[in-house]
């Protein structure tokens, strides 16, 4: 073939010349060296596109890209492992750290220029294993884990992040749930996950002051004051108490304590059980309140009992306890008890009734009696005494009635001196008297009220005081 710059004459090109857009002409000549006529072939030359421009790029292995996930500006990009020759790639391959080179063809299907992109393709970070968790409790408000495969290269995020605190590979938090993730070389590591779980603590109450009853119900105060849910003090609105009722406690559902009226001494405990509201799984603990009764019971001395006489039968003189008070109130046979007791001739019943024996002599009697609360848990007692002053009256009349008398050679009796004497109204006895034996004269009185007269004793009046 012989190309020429005209369709006849013009320029028979060498071919070394470069081509430009335009009409070439070109013949052909046989063996016997004759040449053809010349054919027109209209040329167009294209520019080349200029190569593309691409960045550096990281990827994360975990994320498994391929040749086709790179990035470039530029258009019918083809990629090669080469800057000239090389493998052209499908697109399918899996990324490597090292350089890729990228073209572009235009759409007159020149192709340019590689450029040469650096990839690399960083380690994607270990999943972090985490320990079980350590609870919050009572006196600690946060929770804690461990990261089991802990690498100090690695940043750890966890979220969320409120008050949440990383020392080395020990994560502490409040309650809630988190997620944690490890970071290096802008890859992230899958996630795993922890729980924190809310915490209710019922605190002992045993603070409650000692406490007095009356005849009314006794508020003594909120048994859920010291409680606390995740560190804080519990409130109405996120918590609730089960109403319960021991003995003369009750609980009310907004955790008010309440002691029954007239309850005996004694130490008291009530087990109530608070929960987290609207909490699923349910989210409770329970506690003791114990409240310590101390009643005051004052055992006041009897004194005032009038002086007493005595007769043949024995004698009720009025209550003990008549004086005496539980918490400044008379105290009364349903809540208190008197031991029985006798001492000499007075005698204290369960009522504390105190009587006075038949026939006592006259004299100051005291007697010692215990009085308690009744149903006292443990023993409220009160000890003291009532006197009584037994005055019996006591009547020697004049004896001026005895016949007269005559002597003889012998001792005279002429009579008991007694026989008209009275006590409390009463003819005197041998038992209930005793008479101070005397001689005046010749008169004698022995201890059994006998009067008796000497022998020979001349006329005369003669008197004796007994």
């Amino acid at each position: 073939l012989k190309w020429y710059s005209a369709n006849t004459g013009g320029t028979l090109y060498s071919g070394t010349e470069l081509l430009v857009t335009g009409t070439y002409y070109v013949s052909q000549t046989s063996a016997s060296s004759c040449e053809s006529a010349r054919t027109a072939v209209v040329v167009t030359v294209n520019a080349t596109p200029a190569a593309p421009t691409a960045s550096p790029q990281n990827f994360c292995s975990a994320d498994a890209k391929k040749v086709s996930d790179l990035v470039a500006t530029g258009t019918t990009l083809k990629w090669y492992s080469a800057n000239t020759g090389g493998t052209l790639y499908a697109g399918t391959e899996l990324l490597a750290t090292g350089t890729y080179y990228v073209s572009q063809t235009s759409a007159s299907s020149c192709e340019s220029a590689r450029t040469a992109v650096s990839v690399t393709v960083n380690a994607t970070p270990a999943r972090p294993l985490l320990s079980s968790v350590t609870q919050q409790t009572c006196s600690t408000a946060t929770g804690s884990f461990t990261i089991t495969n802990y690498n100090a290269s690695y940043i750890y995020i966890v979220n969320p992040s409120a008050g949440v605190t990383q020392t080395g590979n020990t994560i502490t938090a409040p309650v809630g749930s988190y997620t944690i993730i490890a970071k290096a070389d802008g890859c992230e590591s899958l996630s795993s996950s922890a729980v924190i779980d809310s915490k209710i603590c019922a605190n002992i109450d045993n603070t409650f002051a000692s406490q007095t009853t009356s005849g009314t119900t006794t508020v003594i105060g909120d048994v859920t004051a010291n409680d606390t849910l995740n560190g804080q003090p519990v409130t109405a609105a996120n918590t609730n108490v089960t109403p319960i009722k021991t003995g003369p406690l009750s609980i009310d559902a907004n955790g008010q304590l309440t002691l029954d009226a007239n309850t005996p001494s004694g130490t008291y405990t009530i087990t109530y059980q608070i929960c987290e509201e609207g909490a699923s799984p349910a989210n409770c603990a329970t506690n003791t309140a114990t409240v310590v009764v101390g009643n005051t019971l004052v055992a006041n001395t009897d004194n005032t009992f009038a002086s007493q006489t005595t007769s043949g039968t024995t004698t009720v003189i009025g209550d003990v306890t008549a004086n005496d008070t539980l918490n400044g109130q008379p105290v009364t046979a349903a809540n208190t008890n008197v031991t029985p007791i006798k001492t000499g001739p007075l005698s204290i019943d369960a009522n504390g009734e105190l009587t006075l024996d038949a026939n006592t002599p006259s004299g100051t009697y005291t007697i010692t009696y215990q009085i308690c609360e009744e149903g006292a848990s443990h023993a409220n007692c009160a000890i003291n005494t009532a006197t009584v002053v037994v005055g019996n009256t006591l009547v020697a009349n004049t004896d001026n009635t005895f016949a007269s008398q005559t002597t003889s050679a012998t001792t005279t009796v002429i009579g008991d001196v007694t026989a008209n004497d009275t006590l409390n109204g009463q003819p005197v006895t041998a038992v209930n008297t005793n008479v101070t034996p005397i001689k005046t004269g010749p008169l004698s009185i022995d201890a059994n009220g006998q009067l008796t007269l000497d022998a020979n004793t001349p006329s005369g009046t003669y008197s004796i005081t007994y």
